[in-house]
């Protein structure tokens, strides 16, 4: 093999060869892969139908992007060549525009029009696009893909781009009827088969708009959602609209519209503001309707005048044959008559009333008009009718002449403003407003009704999550549109961050979108528009994956629980046929393992209980909708067939109250009060009846409020109480009795025999009796209450703490039934009345020799008392004091009116045991005797010694310290003879 030597200044020249040729074949693969993305996005079409779509349609696709679609229609021989593009599934409301062009090549394009650019208004609006042209051009522009597609609820939340078809006719004709995703409601697919259309619906939704079926909305039990044969079409799986006939407006379909104004409105929809206004026949006033500002319309002159001979009797002909008659005449004297109307024509025996209006064009030709009707009046005849003298009149039509308000610019919420009208027209006009078809005295903008979903969340580290924030449909914001925020801790986001974007939702909302959670964070919705604003918040609790146990997710209550930190509330709409929030707690009862509470349905309130709610504020606002016995009868028959949810009897409570708030300011007579009351004692005992109705003490302290409050409304309307002297109401829960005869007597009795009813596991009652000892005569002739709650324990903890004086806790368990017995009346204070001794017998099976329960405790029976207002909260011990009868009765003696039960209290068993080994006193004592003994000798000695020689100072010290020491000694001995045994707690 030869060798071949390249000298070095031939290799460098190789190597500049070689680079302009790498380079020239980089850039010709970035020109073939430009130009394979150009072939998957756009083309040129010239077959007679087609699809055009949005590369990896319904997925995202790569941003920024320009496509152009070209549809050539040149080939067409036909003169009434048309494109026609179909909007089926259009899901892109940016960037996208339609142009059509005479003539189109890549060096020339002539007469280029835009005919359609879509924008969040017209996305779901537009059906179809048609042009006459050669070319249709379709060009999609777009430099980011965020906030540019539709995102509907909860099956369009990531579609992109559209799909959609075109179709080059000649004969012009749009195949009707098409359909967009608007028409399937967003849960359905809008299919062309390019001889009809058709939607797709998704599982659980069936009919041509895919708005029926079991996962619909516009139907509750079988009854329409859309009432008055509106027309109910879904927007997403979450809401739904009505579409209402001309004569009902509302959300629902649910307010009726005058037909004399509905009719006027037509009529006005072309007139500016200032124009003159609809007048109403049948009043005889003026309601104010403006569109916009413009020029003052002239006023027509409106005559009355009574005719006799009528060629025809229905009042259809006469009114044409009239009409034209008289306007035959006046066009023979006035060249300009615009037009006239017969308002009205009231027929007689011996003719018919007639008030027709003239429109003229100048003051000139109104001024010939009345000239040319003195001379009819003159005359006596109009062509062939006959007009008589009698009731003939000239006068100026009602016309609003202007509608002011005193301030300018937007109107802010909390802002004041008048409103004032200025009309021509008869002196005996009246004024009346509306707003959107509704009587009303009184308007205000509301802030934005917005919800958010979820209302609180629990994630694991590095999982991603959505937020909804929806505004109510039917609350539009000042403008017609809201505008809408986000914020984490209180800073306000971007668009698009690194971890977190929104989109704007379809009808009314937003998305958030959060990826990868970190740690706990708060976001915020901020709804606005140009008045007024709304937010709502959210906290998101993020967890390690492992180490932390939570709440698992579970369904109860037709309610989905998802996985919960422990004490935390999980909050969350309502379930279907509900209204509001429903909450749950997640306990935390033993430090390691987290269990679900029980729900909390108290702020939820049933549809049909919301229609009741809304009756009776529309009630107290003076609209006459309905009575006070028909919301009664609607309530009652709801309570009695309901099934109560756990703290749903709440809601029922506060109604009640506020009915009585509402009975007690209004004159009644006594028939309603005591269906009233009977009503409420019904109530009662259904909420009674259902487990877990009542959650919390505020709502048991209420029943017994309740109770009072009718007793106070029927003292207050019952004047004659003799049917009421042995008046006793048994209940399956409650059992109520009143006593108004009592003054004469020097003691009051109240028995109440029950049948067995067991109150938890430990207890049992049998029946009570109470007897209440008069003093002195009572002043006043209140009623005496007696209430027996039958089972208001198992409402209550089972096993409670009461604080003493010393500040230390016991636990106490209730014994028996509680009783109140107390006197009401309107407008009177609770007083003792004279009583001075209160007894309650109760009797139960629960013998008190079966109470001890270990050999450390027992429990010991105290009885309970509690003012009558202050139910539930707690009991004091020692207000009463018991009395033991036998094992199986206890009478508890109170001093004054209340609430009384018998407790069980926990006490620890102090027993004693004498010690098995104690001092031995003999030892102490001879001890003591001997020492004695000593000190008794050396005494003796030092009295000798003073006695018989002179006494010193020294000597008499000792004398004293000897008689001290013989004293204490006696005092030990003593001490140690006369102790008790000693004796041992034994715990």
């Amino acid at each position: 093999m030869q060798s071949i030597l390249f000298p070095h200044y031939l290799k460098n020249q190789i190597k500049a060869m070689w680079k302009p040729v790498l380079i020239l074949t980089l850039f010709m693969e970035i020109v073939s892969n430009e130009a394979a993305k150009k072939v998957q996005c756009g083309g040129i079409y010239t077959a007679t139908r087609g699809v055009l779509s949005t590369p990896n349609f319904p997925g995202p696709f790569a941003v920024p992007i320009k496509c152009q679609w070209v549809i050539d229609a040149s080939n067409s021989i036909s003169t009434n060549t048309s494109i026609i593009i179909y909007l089926t599934q259009l899901f892109t409301f940016e960037g996208l525009t339609f142009t059509e062009y005479q003539l189109y090549g890549n060096d020339y394009k002539i007469h280029p029009k835009i005919i359609h650019k879509v924008n969040e208004s017209n996305v779901i609006r537009t059906k179809w696009i048609q042009t006459y042209q050669n070319y249709l051009v379709i060009d999609l522009k777009m430099q980011s893909g965020e906030s540019a597609h539709l995102r509907v609820l909860d099956k369009f939340l990531d579609t992109y781009g559209f799909n959609i078809t075109y179709e080059i006719t000649t004969n012009g004709n749009v195949r009707v009827p098409s359909c967009t995703m608007m028409d399937c409601g967003f849960t359905g697919i809008c299919l062309d088969h390019y001889t009809q259309f058709s939607c797709s619906c998704f599982d659980g939704y069936s009919g041509p708009n895919c708005s029926e079926g079991p996962k619909s909305y516009c139907y509750k039990n079988g009854t329409p959602t859309c009432k008055n044969g509106g027309t109910c079409l879904h927007v997403g799986v979450a809401a739904v609209k009505c579409h209402c006939s001309k004569l009902f407006t509302g959300n629902t379909c649910e307010t009726p519209v005058d037909s004399a104004i509905s009719k006027e409105r037509q009529l006005l929809a072309r007139q500016t503001f200032g124009q003159v206004s609809q007048r109403l026949l049948d009043t005889g006033s003026v309601a104010p309707e403006y569109q916009g500002r413009g020029r003052q319309q002239e006023i027509d002159p409106e005559t009355e005048g009574r005719i006799l001979n009528l060629v025809e009797e229905d009042s259809t002909k006469s009114t044409w044959c009239i009409a034209w008659q008289i306007l035959k005449q006046l066009r023979l004297n006035v060249s300009k008559i615009e037009d006239l109307k017969v308002i009205n024509l009231i027929h007689y025996t011996s003719g018919a009333d007639v008030t027709f209006q003239v429109k003229t064009s100048s003051k000139t030709d109104e001024r010939k008009v009345k000239n040319v009707l003195n001379k009819w009046i003159d005359r006596g005849y109009v062509g062939n009718i006959t007009v008589t003298e009698k009731d003939n009149s000239m006068k100026t039509s009602l016309a609003v002449q202007s509608v002011d308000i005193n301030q300018q610019g937007v109107i802010r919420e909390n802002d004041e403003f008048i409103l004032s009208c200025v009309a021509r027209g008869s002196p005996s006009m009246t004024f009346r407003w509306f707003k959107d078809g509704t009587f009303v005295n009184l308007t205000y903008a509301r802030r934005p009704l917005m919800k958010i979903e979820p209302m609180n969340l629990t994630v694991r580290k590095g999982q991603n999550f959505t937020v909804k924030c929806i505004t109510s449909e039917g609350n539009g914001g000042t403008t017609g549109k809201y505008t809408y925020s986000w914020t984490k801790n209180k800073e306000l986001l971007p668009v698009v961050t690194n971890t977190e974007k929104y989109e704007t939702l379809y009808p009314t909302g937003t998305i958030l979108q959060v990826f990868h959670a970190e740690k706990d964070a708060t976001y915020s919705c901020l709804v606005q528009d140009v008045s007024t604003s709304s937010e709502r918040s959210i906290d998101v609790i993020v967890i390690d994956r492992a180490g932390v146990h939570t709440c698992p997710n579970e369904s109860s209550y037709d309610v989905h629980w998802p996985e919960t930190a422990p004490d935390t509330d999980f909050m969350q709409n309502c379930p279907k046929d509900y209204l509001g929030t429903v909450s749950r707690r997640c306990m935390l009862n033993d430090g390691k393992h987290p269990t679900w509470n029980i729900p909390d349905f108290s702020y939820c309130t049933a549809k049909h209980m919301n229609e009741i709610f809304e009756k009776f504020e529309e009630l107290k606002l003076g609209y006459a909708t309905t009575n006070i016995d028909n919301l009664l009868y609607d309530f009652s028959k709801y309570v009695s067939t309901a099934h109560l949810r756990p703290g749903e009897g709440a809601k029922l409570l506060s109604f009640i109250q506020s009915m009585y708030t509402y009975l007690d300011r209004s004159k009644l007579d006594n028939k309603l009060v005591q269906g009233f009351a009977n009503t409420v004692f019904q109530v009662l005992d259904r909420i009674l009846s259902s487990a877990n109705s009542l959650l919390n003490f505020k709502e048991i302290n209420l029943i017994q409020i309740i109770i009072f409050d009718q007793f106070k409304l029927l003292d207050l309307y019952t004047t004659n109480w003799e049917s009421f002297k042995s008046f006793k109401r048994p209940l399956n829960t409650l059992d109520i009795a009143i006593q108004t005869d009592y003054s004469h007597k020097d003691t009051v009795e109240y028995s109440s025999t029950l049948a067995d009813r067991k109150l938890g596991s430990m207890s049992t009652w049998m029946s009570a009796k109470i007897t209440a000892q008069q003093s002195v005569q009572p002043n006043n002739s209140n009623l005496l209450i007696t209430v027996v709650y039958r089972n208001l324990s198992e409402f209550l903890p089972p096993k409670s703490f009461l604080r003493i004086g010393d500040g230390t806790e016991i636990e106490y368990q209730i014994f028996s039934q509680i009783i109140t017995f107390s006197p009401v009346g309107h407008n009177r204070s609770i007083k003792d009345e004279g009583f001075n001794r209160l007894t309650i017998v109760f009797q139960h099976k629960f013998s008190t020799e079966m109470i001890n329960i270990s050999e450390n405790e027992q429990w010991e029976i105290q009885c309970g008392f509690v003012d009558a207002r202050s139910l539930a909260y707690t009991w004091d011990i020692y207000a009463c004091y018991p009395e033991f009868i036998d094992k199986h009765s206890t009478r508890c003696v109170c001093p004054k009116f209340g609430s009384f039960v018998l407790l069980l209290v926990l006490t620890q068993i102090e027993e004693t045991t004498l010690l098995t080994k104690e001092p031995d006193k003999y030892i102490l004592i001879c001890s003591f005797v001997f020492a004695t003994i000593l000190i008794l000798f050396t005494t003796l000695c030092l009295v000798v010694s003073c006695v018989i020689a002179r006494c010193s100072c020294i000597l008499i010290l000792k004398l004293q310290c000897s008689i001290s020491l013989f004293v204490c000694e006696i005092l030990f001995t003593l001490a140690i003879l006369l102790e008790p045994s000693q004796v041992s707690p034994v715990n």
